[in-house]
C-alpha cells in the first residue's frame, strides 16, 4: 500500500515534512521550508492558484484535431488546449527571453522595464502605443 503523510515537527505548526512510504517501509522523505510570516504563505499559494482566462480563436480545423486529440488522452478540450499552451510557453521561455532582451535594446529600455511595460505593472508606461490602428491595406 502506497502512503502519503504530511506532518510537523515544528511548534508552529503547518506543513513541513511530507512522508512517501510503500507497504510501511518509507520511499522518500521531503523536507519542505515553510516562512513563518502566514502573508507570505498565502501570498505564494495565491501566486500559484492564480489563472488567466483568455479568449482565442483558431480554424476549424485545428479545432477538430483538438476535439479528437483531447478525446483520446481522455481531457476537456479546454484543459487540453491550455495543457498545450502552456508546455509551448515552457519549451521557448530562453527564446522569450532573447527576444525581450532584442526588442527592449532595439527600444532602448532596459528588459525589465519593458516586461514591467508589457504586463501592466508600470505606472510610467515607456511604450508608445498609436492612439488608434493604422489603416489596413485593401
Amino acid at each position: 500500500m502506497l502512503c502519503l503523510h504530511a506532518g510537523s515537527d515544528s511548534v508552529r505548526g503547518g506543513v513541513d515534512r511530507i512522508d512517501l512510504t510503500l507497504s510501511g517501509q518509507p520511499l522518500i522523505i521531503v523536507n519542505i521550508i515553510l516562512c513563518c510570516t502566514t502573508s507570505l504563505q498565502h501570498l505564494f499559494i495565491n501566486m500559484i492558484d492564480k489563472k488567466a482566462r483568455i479568449t482565442i480563436s483558431i480554424p476549424e480545423y485545428h479545432y477538430r484535431e483538438l476535439r479528437k486529440w483531447a478525446f483520446v488522452k481522455g481531457r476537456g478540450v479546454a484543459t487540453m488546449a491550455s495543457d498545450i499552451l502552456q508546455a509551448r510557453i515552457e519549451a521557448n521561455l530562453g527564446d522569450i527571453e532573447k527576444m525581450i532582451k532584442s526588442r527592449a535594446k532595439d527600444m532602448d529600455l532596459d528588459p525589465e522595464d519593458l516586461i514591467s511595460d508589457i504586463l501592466g505593472d508600470n505606472t510610467e508606461n515607456t511604450i508608445q502605443k498609436p492612439d488608434k490602428c493604422p489603416p489596413q491595406p485593401n
